[in-house]
């Protein structure tokens, strides 16, 4: 009897996990297998997928279990004329690997994991069509990525990969071959997870949508408001510039800002949406004014890794790459000059963002006016430094999911501090899905962070937290809701051990699965207790 509890209940938690609703479903949609101790097919009619080896599923996301390869295993999944990418096409899901290997290949269709040599080793996705490749930028081994590989036939830049949103293109001129079977994670050690295919090219936001679903517990077709009421998917857009970047994609700049993003750093959009290109001659680096000022960088524009170049032909200054690095940087003048990121600490002219937090900005680094400093972000602490984990994610709490924009994520001088007026790392989320017409509920909170001593690779780190009651949209202070959406992002005022130069991660709040995937844990242990 006890048994027949214990497996009932285990079923249950395997079927809620992998439930899919099809009818919210992308009408390109070809197959979607979420591999929830299965190689069913939730979607389309490609069921027949087989296992060479031992069969394994493991944790991967809060979406539950994927797919688990340990480099003498894989999975074939037989042909079919509508896995054959004879048109456009896209291939998304979500990776964590270990080691090198194959994670999708059909026909000449092939997406890997390359594991390379030298420390670090520059581990990256690498897709392959014909003689076509594409490599991602160096990632990170044993953390789920979300990987997605587009087509659009009828654009010319039009094979893309994207890595955790950041894309690399190519030409492919036609389709290639794939009437062989699909065969998933030969020779790989790693895990995959909720693996969908399209007959149509994504766009960027579709995917960008998805990811962030998947990263919040849901899946890619899981559209659904609170309640499970209906409700109209609304794309969150703030006044800017769009630019087209060297790639052929197009790259937004809000209003009043310059391109932060090394890959595109040549734009500038002023407060009258003039897109400036700063690469170019013609005061591009100096956001068109003619008044700039050559001892203040603030008057400049020009991204981390990039300055303003004063030797352009005819005196005009535009953004040129900076060859320097900062360990080459030997006084603190120059180390606060070299405009990719350094900072003068300790004496030593570093690159290490990740251990510092916007209160830096309250310990010398133009100490003679530090609210001004705290603002501007010289350093981009607010997206790189510490307390900055929760930054581009996604949660679920009360029963809805808020995203957390990168460009949310800010260097905020806090007048409310119960300990003083501070520099504090501010965090502003916002509704995913709302009412057309209707503002969407957001939050924020403001953290200051103490480090303690960096002793055997571990370090102690205490974090105050306070909720500007003026950013409350939708929530009032003290409401039960807000204090869960700000516990699972990290506002909590709490202390945690971690280890030294990494940047505190806080992970999404308790899950609906989790609870189940509990209960599950109990019934065994009193079973066994038994």
């Amino acid at each position: 009897m006890r048994w027949a509890v214990i497996v009932l209940l285990g079923v249950f938690l395997f079927s809620f996990a992998s439930a899919l609703d099809t009818s919210d479903c992308d009408d390109s949609m070809v197959a979607y297998w979420q591999f929830e101790d299965s190689l069913v097919d939730g979607y389309g009619s490609h069921d027949g997928g087989s296992w060479s080896g031992v069969s394994a599923y493991g944790a991967v996301l809060s979406t539950g279990l994927g797919a688990s390869f340990a480099g003498s295993s894989n999975v074939t999944i037989d042909d079919a004329t509508d896995l054959r990418f004879s048109s456009s096409f896209t291939i998304e899901m979500w990776v964590e690997a270990t080691d090198s290997g194959i994670i999708f290949e059909k026909g000449n269709y092939k997406i890997e994991w390359i594991k390379g040599s030298g420390l670090p080793a520059p581990n990256n996705i690498r897709v392959s069509v014909g003689n076509v490749v594409l490599d991602s930028e160096t990632i990170s081994a044993s953390v789920p990525h979300y990987v997605a590989v587009v087509w659009d036939a009828g654009s010319a830049e039009n094979l893309s990969l994207y890595v955790d949103g950041v894309s690399v293109s190519g030409t492919l001129t036609g389709a290639s071959d794939a009437t062989t079977d699909l065969v998933l994670g030969y020779g790989f050690k790693g895990l995959i997870d909720e693996l969908a295919i399209y007959s149509r090219a994504l766009s960027a936001s579709e995917l960008g949508l998805h990811r962030g679903l998947t990263n919040a517990g849901k899946d890619y077709c899981d559209l659904s408001g609170a309640g499970g009421t209906s409700v109209t998917r609304t794309d969150f857009s703030v006044n800017g510039c769009t630019f087209v970047g060297s790639n052929g994609l197009n790259v937004d700049v809000s209003r009043g800002k310059c391109s932060i993003d090394p890959n595109y750093g040549e734009f500038y959009c002023d407060d009258d949406l003039f897109p400036w290109i700063t690469s170019e001659v013609g005061l591009g680096c100096a956001m068109g004014n003619s008044d700039y000022d050559t001892t203040n960088n603030d008057s400049f524009c020009c991204p981390h890794g990039y300055f303003c170049n004063e030797t352009t032909s005819g005196g005009e200054f535009r953004c040129s790459l900076r060859p320097e690095t900062c360990a080459e940087q030997l006084t603190q003048t120059d180390c606060n000059a070299v405009d990719i990121g350094c900072i003068w600490f300790d004496g030593v002219c570093i690159e290490g963002l990740g251990d510092f937090d916007c209160g830096y900005y309250e310990k010398g680094v133009d100490a003679a006016n530090e609210e001004i400093a705290c603002n501007a972000d010289r350093f981009n602490l607010s997206k790189v430094g510490i307390g900055t984990g929760m930054c581009g994610e996604t949660i679920q709490c009360a029963d809805e999911t808020y995203s957390i924009p990168v460009d949310n994520c800010a260097c905020a001088w806090y007048d409310g501090a119960d300990d003083g007026k501070k520099c504090q790392v501010k965090l502003v989320a916002m509704q995913f899905f709302h009412q057309t017409g209707v503002d969407p509920n957001s939050f924020s909170c403001s953290s200051s962070y103490e480090l303690g001593p960096c002793e055997g690779g571990q370090q102690l780190v205490n974090w105050t937290s306070q909720v500007p009651v003026a950013d409350l949209i939708g929530f009032t202070l003290g409401d039960e809701n807000l204090t869960k959406c700000l516990t699972a992002i990290g506002c909590d005022s709490d202390s945690d051990i971690r280890s030294c130069g990494e940047p505190i991660i806080k992970l999404p709040g308790f899950s609906l699965f989790a609870f189940f995937a509990s209960l599950f844990i109990v019934g065994m242990y009193y079973y066994f207790r038994e």
